[in-house]
């Protein structure tokens, strides 16, 4: 297995996020992949970083699935409790005929500089597909006279996401968890998860000064884990920076393999 193309150093810690140093300790605990109800999390920001505090992380990173809305305030939360947020997100990306997920890491959300706009255009063009992936997925399944009475308050408030509409399905009884729903929008011709091509993801972060790390490469429970031959493929046509070797689903075989 080839090892990751390296990125020039410059490339990586010229435009990233600017944060001081940081001294860990051997027992400090540190979560680099966290989600919120910004996608499909269970947390709101505030109570993340109050689990975090109570469990004594010193560092995470808020990567929700296709959007960085939690991390601002995460951010300022995690300030005030002694706890570095790393602002990332979990970018779905599309290589070799199927998606990929892939954790970005060092753009903060409020970057408006010109090296940050290739990267700032993908996440705005990954919302505005979630947003029309939800919806039609909505319309679909409520026109098989299946009602989503409890989309809204799912929502509560936030952006309409198809996680949102596939967990409606679950909870009025249609389906039974998130495989038979996905399934179910699938059969009736909708989506339900944008993507864009791993090649512009992984550019545009660069360009930003990010990190790109392939996310559970040893997952198989959906179309099949990374094989050694397609990481091989992967890292000789694309920069990716790294691999999530800790999984909570990883056999050892597959840590010490990625």
């Amino acid at each position: 297995m080839a090892d990751p193309p390296s990125t020039p150093a410059h490339q990586i810690t010229a435009q990233a996020e600017a944060l001081p140093p940081l001294t860990l300790n051997a027992t400090d605990r540190v979560d680099l992949h966290l989600h919120t109800l910004a996608s499909d999390g269970a947390w709101t920001p505030a109570a993340l970083i109050d689990h975090l505090a109570a469990n004594d992380f010193r560092v995470a990173a808020v990567a929700d699935h296709d959007t960085q809305r939690s991390v601002a305030e995460a951010t300022r939360r995690g300030a005030k409790r002694g706890i570095r947020i790393i602002p990332a997100v979990e970018v779905t990306t599309r290589w070799s005929g199927r998606q990929w997920h892939v954790l970005v890491y060092g753009i903060a959300p409020n970057r408006a500089d010109a090296a940050a706009q290739p990267f700032r255009s993908l996440m705005a063009d990954l919302e505005a597909q979630a947003l029309t992936l939800a919806e039609d997925a909505r319309q679909r399944i409520e026109a098989q006279g299946k009602p989503l009475a409890s989309l809204e308050e799912i929502a509560g408030g936030r952006p309409l996401l198809p996680y949102h509409v596939l967990t409606s399905a679950i909870r009025e009884g249609h389906v039974r968890n998130l495989s038979e729903a996905a399934k179910l929008v699938s059969g009736l011709g909708g989506g339900f998860s944008p993507d864009e091509p791993l090649e512009r993801v992984v550019d545009a972060a660069h360009q930003a000064g990010g990190v790109t790390v392939v996310a559970h490469p040893g997952r198989s429970d959906s179309v099949g884990a990374l094989l050694p031959e397609d990481l091989d493929r992967m890292l000789a046509e694309i920069p990716i920076d790294g691999l999530e070797a800790h999984y909570r689903s990883h056999t050892d075989e597959q840590v010490a393999l990625y």
